[in-house]
């Protein structure tokens, strides 16, 4: 499996565009009839609603891909398995339980784009999708420790567990 973030799909209103635009994206980075893993349950209210009306939007614009649910005490045991290990977050990024989600079902994962510091490997600066404050980065967000995940990460590359790609793609 590999692990890649698509934009937030919006309002219901722009949802015809937003399927277009994620079909043009499926055929481009060749998915083809993957699945998409979702997680209406670890945020109440509109944002839930949207993700539970994600598979029939699809559906309902034929398009092939399934839509998968997490069970709402998946997250709250990744946390508990982390914080066994020495890993005591406020919140884990939802980055992060992507990755473990993976690796709750999948053979082989392959990690793209999870870089939490501020300049890349050659020392250039690079955007954040984190909040625009400068505490929103790294050691400094008050709801997600980036940097602590990452090297549970890097430890998990190091058993040869996952794949970690921190490399610009080619």
């Amino acid at each position: 499996m590999e692990i890649s973030r698509f934009g937030y799909f919006g309002d219901l209103v722009g949802k015809t565009r937003w399927v277009r635009t994620f079909k043009n994206y499926v055929l481009v980075y060749k998915y083809g009839r993957s699945s998409i893993l979702t997680f209406p349950f670890m945020i109440p209210g509109e944002h839930q609603m949207k993700l539970l009306d994600f598979q029939r939007i699809l559906r309902d614009q034929n398009v092939d891909n399934r839509v998968f649910l997490n069970h709402p005490d998946h997250r709250r045991k990744t946390t508990e398995f982390w914080a066994k290990r020495g890993m005591v977050e406020r919140s884990l990024t939802s980055g992060f339980y992507v990755i473990n989600a993976a690796l709750s079902f999948c053979d082989q994962v392959k990690v793209y784009g999870f870089w939490p510091f501020d300049r890349d490997r050659w020392g250039r600066a690079l955007e954040y999708h984190y909040g625009v404050r400068p505490r929103d980065k790294g050691p400094d967000n008050p709801w997600h420790r980036m940097d602590r995940e990452f090297y549970k990460l890097v430890e998990l590359y190091a058993a040869g567990i996952i794949q970690l790609v921190t490399k610009p793609c080619s």
